[in-house]
């Protein structure tokens, strides 16, 4: 299939003169194009076009569109975007390349980092246990916020991980979430849950949660951080859609 045609080089015939040097680049329209103006992305071929009169002058034994469908035989024939040639028609030579600038580099995804931590206002709720490396009260917890999820989980805009650690009916309830905060980019639009940061592995499920607890001085009632796209909390009562948690809803998906 021909693509290189009297439609491309049909305005640079129409303007070009034997007697001056004339070039132009357009595209597969004919549409002459400069630095501003790029061809369109879904067909970005450029086609520079050009005349040089013989410095002896001479006959013309060609027009100009008669010499480029002579030229574009070879191009069409084999459909080579990085083509050129050149033929000298006896008052000077016309020629044409065919070429696609480089595709722009993708901007880089953000990088993804640790948000302050946002520590909730102190309210009246049953007494959560101090915490110690050796308590089995928080290994409890921990593991079944992070670890019973096993290493390979993921949360997405469309799966968040929550979990009530301590049981629905045992004091202190307690409610963990880790949820994709609405709107928020990230690649492939996915993170891990036990090491949300990829470039840094002391963040991690655990270490996220239980510091909701220690570095807030509430009395125990929790707060929450973002890790990337992901909103970690840790807070002894159920979430309801005020307390800002990533969630659009209270726990029981009602709308207040």
């Amino acid at each position: 299939m021909q693509f290189f045609t009297d439609k491309i080089y049909g305005g640079f015939c129409d303007k070009v003169s034997k007697d001056k040097k004339s070039e132009t680049t357009v595209d597969k329209d004919g549409k002459t194009l400069n630095k501003r103006m790029p061809p369109p992305t879904h067909d970005p071929a450029q086609f520079t076009l050009g005349y040089e009169p013989n410095k002896d002058g001479g006959e013309c034994q060609l027009k100009c569109g008669e010499a480029f469908y002579q030229l574009s035989g070879s191009c069409g024939a084999q459909n080579n975007l990085y083509m050129g040639g050149k033929l000298d028609v006896g008052c000077g030579t016309y020629s044409f390349s065919i070429s696609r600038p480089e595709e722009p580099e993708p901007e880089p995804e953000p990088e993804l980092k640790l948000s302050e931590r946002v520590c909730f206002e102190k309210w009246r709720h049953n007494d959560v246990p101090s915490y110690s490396e050796d308590s089995d009260w928080w290994e409890k917890i921990l593991k079944n916020s992070c670890d019973e999820f096993g290493d390979d989980a993921k949360v997405t805009p469309d799966k968040m991980i929550t979990a009530m650690p301590n049981g629905y009916f045992n004091n202190p309830f307690i409610w963990t979430g880790a949820v994709w905060m609405k709107g928020c980019k990230a690649e492939g639009d996915s993170q891990s849950l036990q090491q949300p940061l990829p470039n840094d592995s002391s963040v991690t499920c655990r270490s996220l949660l239980i510091n909701n607890y220690l570095k807030c001085n509430n009395g125990g009632t929790g707060g929450h951080i973002d890790a990337g796209c992901v909103r970690y909390t840790f807070m002894p009562k159920g979430p309801t859609k005020e307390d800002d948690v990533g969630l659009e809803t209270d726990m029981y998906g009602r709308d207040r």
